[in-house]
C-alpha cells in the first residue's frame, strides 16, 4: 500500500509540475458555502495546481464540477496537498456533491495527504485544506504555504493506476497467505 500511495502522490506532483504556474487561492474560501470554484477552464488537460497558504485556525475550500458522464474523462480523481514548509502538516477534507463529509486524509506514510477515488455521481465536489488532524474544520496552530493538485488522469493513466493497485493487492494477499 505504501508503494501505491507514493505512486499516487508522485502522479499529483508531476501534474503540478507539468502545468506551469499554479492558480492562486482567493479569500474568502473558508466555508463550504464560500468555496473557491475551480472551473474546467483552469484544467483543460485534466489537471490543475493551486497555490495557497494557511494561518492558524484557517481552512481553504475549493470546489470542482465533476462530470462522470463524460466518456472522455474517467470518474477517477487524485487530489494531493504538498506543504512548501517542511514543518507544515496539512490535512485534506473531502466532501461530496451534497456537502456530505466523505473522508479526512492526514499524512500518508510521512508524506503529505493524498486522496484518490472514483466519483460515483456528477456534481460539485469540495476539497478542504486545513491543519487539524481531528477534523478539517477546527482550531489548529498550523501556518504554511501549500500546493494543492487536482488531477483527472487520462483514461490510459487511470487504467494503469488501477492495474497497479490490483497488482499490489494481489501481491499482498499472496505474501499474506504464506
Amino acid at each position: 500500500m505504501r508503494e501505491a500511495m507514493r505512486a499516487l502522490f508522485a502522479l499529483g506532483i508531476c501534474s503540478a509540475v507539468a502545468l506551469g504556474a499554479p492558480v492562486d487561492e482567493v479569500e474568502p474560501n473558508d466555508t463550504l458555502e464560500d468555496a473557491q470554484f475551480i472551473g474546467e477552464e483552469f484544467y483543460p488537460f485534466g489537471a490543475v495546481a493551486i497555490s495557497g497558504s494557511l494561518i492558524p485556525d484557517d481552512v481553504d475550500v475549493f470546489s470542482f464540477d465533476i462530470d462522470v458522464d463524460d466518456p472522455d474523462k474517467p470518474p477517477f480523481v487524485v487530489v494531493s496537498v504538498f506543504s512548501l514548509d517542511p514543518l507544515g502538516d496539512p490535512v485534506l477534507g473531502v466532501y461530496d456533491q451534497n456537502d456530505n463529509f466523505v473522508e479526512l486524509v492526514d499524512d500518508s506514510f510521512g508524506l503529505n495527504p493524498v486522496w484518490s477515488g472514483v466519483i460515483p455521481e456528477s456534481g460539485i465536489w469540495k476539497f478542504v485544506v486545513g491543519g487539524n488532524d481531528e477534523g478539517v474544520f477546527g482550531e489548529h496552530g498550523e501556518s504554511f504555504d501549500y500546493l494543492l493538485t487536482f488531477k483527472i488522469p487520462e483514461p490510459t493513466a487511470a487504467a494503469l493506476v488501477a492495474i497497479g493497485l490490483l497488482g499490489l493487492t494481489r501481491r499482498r494477499r499472496v505474501l499474506g497467505s504464506h
